[in-house]
């Protein structure tokens, strides 16, 4: 353990769905981060 320095929780909400994505990750993964994000915003989706 300790290789994760970084956490970070990502929830989505839409009509009271929910959707909890957890990222651990290693310093040089952090640098990535808002990449990680998009990545999962991109893969779900709400319909209206």
């Amino acid at each position: 353990m300790g290789k994760y320095t970084h956490e970070m929780d990502l929830f989505m909400v839409k009509w009271g769905g929910i959707l909890s994505v957890s990222f651990l990750v290693t310093e040089k993964g952090n640098k990535n981060i808002q990449k990680y994000i998009k990545d999962v915003e991109n893969a779900f989706w709400f319909e209206d």
